[in-house]
């Protein structure tokens, strides 16, 4: 058991300690759950280190959302779920295409605010 955690925490470190601003994301099937619901899991890696959960009113569905603190309006949903059970989240990875030159970016986050408001499972 120690040798597998200590190889882990080897390939862990080694990995980790090149370029690394991609979010780590995981999704459980219901099956792997003791009572059936799947799960998502959310690491965000973003320079806005400051979030906070907003429980908003303004659509179809009431729903709870991660938004940057720094966004005073709430517009920038990065994940969350509603109260019809629909969940969603974005997982960005900035490290495979390095020279991309889009000039619009993150903009995921106002088609999750949407699909919260108004979409079930």
């Amino acid at each position: 058991m120690i040798n597998k955690t200590f190889s882990l925490l080897v390939l862990i470190s080694i990995f980790t300690g090149s370029y690394c601003f991609a979010c780590t994301t995981a999704v459980l099937s219901g099956k792997a759950t003791d009572d059936g619901r799947p799960l998502l899991l959310k690491n965000r890696d973003a320079d806005a280190l400051q979030n906070r959960l907003v429980y908003f009113f303004d659509g179809k569905f009431k729903f709870i959302g991660l938004v940057n603190s720094s966004d005073k309006e709430n517009q920038e949903v990065w994940c969350g779920f509603n109260e019809a059970g629909f969940a969603i989240m974005n997982s960005a990875s900035y490290n495979l295409k390095m020279n991309d030159t889009t000039k619009l970016s993150d903009k995921e986050v106002i088609i999750m605010r949407l699909a919260l408001q108004n979409c079930t499972t």
